[in-house]
């Protein structure tokens, strides 16, 4: 398991351009929670920790690429997101 502390994981946030909102998501907590943490409002648990850890430390985690192209793709304007889906559709009909 990897061991990272706050500031190392608020760092690593910032540095991929990671929304709390997603990590939020991803450990299935609500939309502040992380903003909650930082500030030293509540806890997260060791289970959270460990996910959110993973997503962005675990280089060698396949999971991690999947991920953080779902992150890249919830950022876009849902007219960026309709361009992309019709490029999914058009490379898929030429399979």
């Amino acid at each position: 398991m990897i061991e990272k502390n706050k500031e190392e994981i608020l760092e690593q946030i910032k540095k991929r351009g990671v929304k709390k909102s997603f990590l939020c998501d991803l450990i299935g907590g609500y939309r502040g929670k992380l903003t909650e943490w930082e500030k030293g409002k509540t806890t997260l648990t060791k289970q959270e920790l460990d996910i959110i850890i993973n997503y962005l430390f675990d280089e060698d985690n396949p999971q991690s690429e999947a991920i953080a192209l779902y992150s890249r793709y919830s950022r876009l304007s849902p007219e960026q997101r309709l361009l992309v889906d019709g490029m999914f559709e058009q490379f898929e009909k030429m399979k």
